[in-house]
């Protein structure tokens, strides 16, 4: 099994023969988001700058929505919509 943490925020997960395993393939970066939420640290998960200090060094905006969360990706000062609801059990 291969995984890639990928720089704009998703994840992909390949099985021992290259087969995508898209049950598997939840964003690291919705992951953390939770992680945040879930503890009291009284923190605007909003207003926290996130950035991934890479070649591309991707600045991501969070944002809540009705199910879970979404972000952006700040690609030279292009905002990409990247959505991220929770599709998976609590």
């Amino acid at each position: 099994m291969q995984v890639i943490f990928f720089n704009n925020g998703n994840t992909g997960v390949f099985g021992d023969n290259g087969e995508q395993m898209p049950e598997l393939q939840q964003p690291w970066f919705l992951k953390f988001l939770e992680f945040l939420e879930q503890h009291p640290l009284n923190l605007d998960i909003e207003k926290i700058s996130f950035e991934t200090p890479s070649s591309t060094g991707n600045k991501f905006k969070p944002f809540k929505i009705e199910n879970g969360w979404n972000w952006e990706v700040d690609r030279e000062n292009s905002y990409q919509s990247h959505t991220s609801e929770k599709t998976h059990p609590e």
